[in-house]
C-alpha cells in the first residue's frame, strides 16, 4: 500500500496531536486493527469514502482517518 498525505494536514496533525503522519500510518500493520466506514464524514456526492482505523503502535492506539485515492 502506498501513503500520501497533505504536509500541511500533517504539520496540524503534530501540533494537535504530536503524531508524524509516517508514524500513524503503522497503524495499518496491525494484524488485529478495526475498520470501519466513516459516514459521518464522506462528502454528499460519496465520491470519495472515507474510512476510521483503529491500531496499535508500539503501546499506543492509533485512530487514523483515511481514504483510498486512484494510483
Amino acid at each position: 500500500m502506498k501513503f500520501t498525505w497533505d504536509p500541511r494536514k500533517e504539520a496540524a496533525n503534530i501540533a494537535k496531536h504530536g503524531v508524524p503522519f509516517s508514524e500513524a500510518q503503522k497503524a495499518f500493520d496491525d494484524p488485529e486493527a478495526i475498520v470501519a466506514f466513516d459516514e459521518a464524514h464522506c462528502p454528499r456526492s460519496k465520491h470519495e469514502l472515507r474510512w476510521w482505523l483503529l491500531g496499535k503502535v508500539g503501546v499506543r492506539v492509533m485512530l487514523v482517518r483515511y481514504t483510498h485515492r486512484p494510483i
